[in-house]
This record gives structure tokens, sequence and C-alpha cells, in this order.
């Protein structure tokens, strides 16, 4: 073996691991990015679904007033049954 194989043996070796570290770094950071993106992807949908749920909630709890009403009539169908 001559003086300079050793040093080329480990030159070959450091460039064959470099190349190797520097693919693998460029892989996580897709997946990382690719992550992030899934991640806010999932955010949006579910902002989406409760704004959705809390309309329907509030359909619910609030029925919409009609027009005609004055905010201070308190009449029902329920207090008009009664008083028949």
């Amino acid at each position: 073996m001559g003086p300079y194989e050793g040093n080329l043996c480990e030159a070959v070796y450091s460039w064959i691991l470099w190349r190797v570290m520097k693919h693998f770094r460029g892989l996580a950071s897709e997946l990382s990015l690719r992550n992030q993106l899934q991640h806010r992807q999932q955010y949006e949908d579910m902002s989406e679904r409760l704004s959705q749920f809390i309309q329907l909630f509030h359909s619910y709890v609030k029925p919409p007033e009609s027009p005609d009403s004055t905010p201070g009539s308190h009449s029902t169908p329920t207090q008009t049954f009664v008083a028949q």
C-alpha cells in the first residue's frame, strides 16, 4: 500500500459519507415540509368544521327573530294557550 492510498480511501469514504448525509438531510427537510403542509391542511379542515358546527349550534340555540316582533313583547304560543 502506497503512502497516498490510505488518504485516498479516507477521502473517498468522507466524500461518500458527506453525500449520504446530504441526501438524508434533504429527505428530512422535504418530509418536514410535507408534514408541516399536512398539519396546516388538517388545521384548516378542523377550523372549517368548527366554524360550521358553531353556525349550526347558533341556528338551533338562537332562532331567527321575526320582523314583526318588538323587543318588549313576550307573548309566546304557550302563554296564549295557558291564557285560554
